[in-house]
């Protein structure tokens, strides 16, 4: 009804707009030139008041229902109704990845939807594995740290990055791998973005015969989506999500919590109180929390819960499988993992760590160190892993 009155309106407007114009040109051509400015159609208004406003009236009774549909539209949806005024809707749409780099692929035109750094290997992809797929990954010398900045012209030598172009025509298709290991141009300048992400810019061209380039600024997701805890002394809404996340997990003890997108925060600022809106195993609710930065980073002010013993002591390990599923939640369950892994394989497990952080997936066993390795899924391909050392963990619980 809303957007009908608000319509209605413009068109009402629009009406009395032409109307006055064409009585201006009926006037003299030298006239309706002039109302084509607002100077102009000021003017002949006031000179032929008479003829002109019953066009004038018109234009007048479109403000009516205009003024009338954005005040419902104020009322009933507050967001919609600031975003009209922000005028967002004359922008044009912006990739869902946030992605501003685009290029050629083998002489077609590339945007990827999906871009991560991981270890060594910074991989851009569009399509999925099971289509069509058209694929960039850059195999970096060394393991980046906080920045990448790289320039490598087609003369140089040396230890540089192996590029890899890999696609599949088809979804049945044969995946096939082209390799340039020098003769090509690349610039990378990027910085972390805490948590979770590496954003900057992003320069490639290939040799000639592959017809391929990609130049604009890039968002990478960084090893950060695996490691545990995030850094919890980082100022940014990622930081403060993943907080409250976090609490409104170990509070209703359940993974099924779809946090909405919190409110923005204007920063610097070591004290928050935000209104957050979620669904906890499918109810909507809304909690009012106060989130405070202490030395050891970000925390909700009412959580009590990240206070938990420096180590676990063990005294006795079950051996039986009955008795190891009965110590859900007994301390002595981190010894017996680390006794018994092949016991608990593929069941879900919880770890807290000393700096507050919650571990939550499937355990895949230990690694050559004996640090636990639990497996999450997340959105798109693959899985997240979160490798963390006994040392570092102060409170197991076995969910199965």
């Amino acid at each position: 009804m809303d957007a009908l009155l608000i319509l209605s309106g413009l068109l009402l407007m629009l009406a009395g707009l032409v109307w006055l114009i064409s009585l201006a040109f009926q006037r003299s051509l030298l006239w309706g030139c002039a109302s084509l400015l607002p100077p102009g159609l000021l003017l002949y208004l006031f000179r032929d008041w008479n003829r002109a406003r019953r066009a004038m009236l018109v234009f007048c009774l479109g403000f009516v229902p205009l003024i009338v549909g954005v005040s419902l539209l104020a009322n009933r949806d507050a967001e919609r109704f600031a975003a009209l005024l922000s005028l967002q809707w004359l922008r044009l749409p912006a990739d869902e990845t946030g992605q501003a780099l685009t290029g050629t692929f083998r002489g077609e035109s590339f945007a990827p939807g999906l871009a991560e750094l991981e270890g060594r290997t910074l991989m851009l992809r569009q399509g999925t594995e099971g289509q069509a797929m058209r694929e960039v990954t850059i195999q970096l010398p060394v393991k980046p740290g906080s920045t990448v900045r790289l320039d490598v012209l087609p003369t140089d030598r040396g230890a540089l990055p192996v590029v890899e172009l890999r696609w599949r025509e088809s979804e049945f298709g044969e995946p096939k791998v082209q390799r340039f290991d020098r003769g090509y141009t690349l610039h990378l300048d990027l910085t972390a973005e805490a948590p979770r992400t590496m954003a900057g810019d992003f320069h490639l061209v290939l040799p000639p015969a592959s017809d391929t380039s990609l130049s604009g600024q890039v968002k990478l997701a960084s090893d950060a989506l695996a490691a545990m805890p995030p850094d919890r002394t980082v100022d940014s809404d990622q930081t403060l999500a993943y907080v409250v996340l976090d609490y409104l997990q170990r509070r209703y003890a359940t993974e099924r919590i779809e946090l909405a997108p919190l409110p923005p925060v204007q920063w610097p600022a070591t004290q928050v109180r935000l209104t957050v809106d979620a669904r906890i195993d499918g109810q909507a609710r809304r909690l009012a929390l106060e989130l405070t930065k202490a030395t050891d980073g970000w925390q909700v002010s009412t959580d009590d819960q990240r206070a938990r013993p420096a180590r676990v002591t063990v005294s006795a390990v079950p051996e039986t499988p009955q008795a190891l599923h009965a110590t859900r939640d007994d301390p002595l369950l981190l010894e017996t993992v680390l006794r018994h892994p092949e016991r608990f394989l593929h069941q879900r497990l919880r770890a807290h760590t000393e700096r507050g952080g919650v571990a939550s997936g499937t355990f895949a066993g230990l690694d050559a160190e004996g640090r636990l390795s639990i497996l999450r899924s997340r959105e798109g391909p693959g899985q997240a892993a979160y490798v963390l050392s006994p040392g570092e963990i102060v409170m197991l619980e076995l969910l199965d």
